[in-house]
């Protein structure tokens, strides 16, 4: 697949830093609930994923590698797939440029044709899905019909832990080799990737999946569940929270970085 350097725009920089404050309502709501809302713990079993997403993120910074197979991107999707240990590993990094603002905007909820039906997804994470889906059900496919009997491990950060969830359902949904006790979907720092519908059949299909919300992180109440969105997965919650809305608004980018996550771990 055609990959290149990740860059990071000053543009994509300083709407993250505005863009939360421009659903300060809705996070205020958020940032109560935090408070309010213990989350578990992390679960010691989930620490090396976690961390896995780092290292492969902070490689992919470094030096995006041209012929690296284990690393993909196609478009704005990138991310890592590889097999180690005789598991799977599907990585979904979080956004690098101008573009993946435009994406991450693109709230309107729509119909997957290999999901559920009646159920919607964001646009825009829908669209980084799609980027990869064709290449990702090839490989897992492989690895199946090759005889892996290992775990499949989905993991994503920021927008990326959105797109492992829409990836796990599809998954889950579509393979048939790949069920509840052989897949395990983490994420971090994610937003709200699709609607109640989504997130009723998600858990009905018992689809294993834990997301990580780090001290007063903002994007997860993003978009908002006043617009239909909803969360998938169990939470959990790492890190100090913020006393007040207010230093919230100025901490959350802070705790926003996988790195961040890892530290907290």
């Amino acid at each position: 697949m055609p990959r290149k350097t990740p860059n990071i725009s000053r543009l994509k920089l300083i709407l993250l830093l505005v863009l939360p404050l421009c659903f300060s309502s809705c996070n205020i709501n958020y940032f109560m609930a935090i408070k309010n809302t213990p989350g578990l713990p992390a679960d010691p079993a989930h620490v090396p994923l976690l961390k896995l997403i780092n290292q492969y993120r902070e490689t992919s910074y470094k030096n995006f590698p041209d012929n690296n197979p284990e690393f993909f991107r196609s478009r704005n999707t990138q991310g890592a797939l590889f097999s180690r240990d005789g598991n799977l590993y599907i990585i979904f990094f979080g956004s690098d440029e101008a573009m993946d603002l435009y994406l991450n905007l693109s709230t309107m909820l729509v119909p997957a044709s290999f999901l559920w039906e009646n159920t919607r997804v964001h646009h825009g994470f829908l669209t980084y899905y799609e980027n990869v889906r064709d290449y990702i059900i090839s490989r897992v496919e492989d690895y199946c019909s090759d005889g892996g009997t290992g775990q499949i491990h989905v993991l994503g950060h920021s927008s990326g832990g959105a797109v492992a969830a829409i990836c796990a359902a599809d998954l889950c949904r579509n393979i048939p080799q790949v069920n509840t006790p052989n897949l395990l979907c983490i994420t971090a720092a994610s937003p709200r990737p699709g609607d109640t519908a989504f997130a009723r059949e998600f858990s009905a299909g018992n689809i294993n999946c834990h997301r990580y919300v780090n001290g007063s992180d903002m994007v997860p109440s993003m978009p908002p569940a006043d617009a239909g969105f909803s969360h998938v997965g169990v939470y959990h919650h790492i890190g100090p929270k913020a006393n007040s809305f207010t230093a919230a608004s100025f901490l959350w980018l802070t705790h926003h970085f996988i790195g961040a996550y890892c530290e907290s771990l």
